[in-house]
């Protein structure tokens, strides 16, 4: 358990002041949320139960609040790798003390050769838009030779279809007088009658 606990010290000094914060208070809400009562209070909202039911109710009761805890805690891990909190919660620390501001937030520890805190938030904004707005770019280039691509192929598959066409054009037309004569055929006068 001691090996655990200096783990957890450990990730914690590196993770920063922000971090532990929120973690922090977290536990803290989980624990105050989740907090068991003492027997004599659950005892007491039973009062119409037999005392084995009430007994077997309250350990019940704590197996439920605590899997309630370490589920809502794996969760809370779970929530905050999947919306990057902690990517995010480093960046900014990692700015705070690009900026040169302590754990304690003082902004009079800021040395006078350094940009503000939102100077610095707006670059950081600026550089990931920039970073964005490659990306995009990137894709536009791509998604344009893709479609010139298509327009080629299709071109291409247009031509051949002409070429087809033209290549049943005598056939179309040696069928139009065929066409023809059927219809002079069905307009004659019966055989007998010339």
């Amino acid at each position: 358990m001691a090996d655990t606990d200096r783990a957890v010290d450990l990730r914690a000094e590196k993770e920063g002041r922000r971090l532990r914060a929120l973690r922090e208070c977290f536990h803290r809400a989980l624990k105050l949320a989740l907090e068991c009562p003492a027997w004599e209070e659950f005892a007491a909202c039973f009062t119409d139960l037999p005392e084995h039911y009430t007994v077997a109710l309250f350990d019940l009761y704590q197996q439920v609040l605590h899997l309630t805890r370490a589920n809502s805690e794996a969760e809370f891990e779970d929530i905050c790798e999947e919306a990057q909190i902690w990517t995010k919660l480093h960046d900014l620390e990692q700015l705070c003390q690009e900026q040169g501001l302590l754990d304690g937030g003082d902004n009079s520890t800021r040395p006078t050769n350094r940009i503000a805190p939102a100077a610095a938030a707006q670059t950081y904004r600026m550089q990931a838009k920039q970073q964005e707005k490659l990306e995009l770019e990137s894709i536009l280039e791509q998604m344009q030779e893709q479609q010139a691509e298509l327009e080629a192929s299709l071109q291409q598959k247009q031509l051949e279809v002409m070429q087809a066409a033209d290549q049943f054009q005598p056939v179309i037309s040696n069928l139009e007088k065929v066409h023809q004569a059927s219809k002079l055929w069905a307009t004659r006068p019966p055989l007998g009658e010339v």
